[in-house]
């Protein structure tokens, strides 16, 4: 598959993860409907993730690399933190917006 098949994949799955998250912090989804796109847009990033890594070529020890996998595993977690404490959801919001633009600036930047 191409670098841009995988990009897209990448950004839907990313999608998918924002609106499971914008679901639980203003309730505008069930548990069920917000667990299946966390769970799928996760999995997603995952997948399309590794696989843009594969067709660029890179080490997957760079720093960059790792730390969107850090930040990968603070959006999985996030919406355990979210349902168990909802009282902190719009704290918890702007700090994943902030991750999620980190993301961004690390996978195009990759300045480590």
């Amino acid at each position: 598959m191409s670098l841009q098949f995988y990009k897209v994949v990448h950004l839907l799955g990313f999608l998918m993860l924002a609106m499971a998250i914008g679901g639980v912090v203003f309730g505008g989804a069930t548990k069920k409907q917000t667990g299946i796109l966390h769970g799928v847009g996760l999995l997603l990033l995952f997948i399309a993730g590794f696989g843009m890594i594969a067709k660029l070529q890179v080490s997957y020890v760079s720093g960059w690399i790792i730390a969107k996998m850090v930040i990968w595993l603070v959006f999985g977690g996030s919406i355990a933190l979210l349902k168990k404490n909802p009282a902190h959801a719009q704290t918890m919001m702007w700090i994943l917006i902030v991750l999620g633009a980190a993301s961004g600036y690390l996978a195009v930047y990759k300045p480590f």
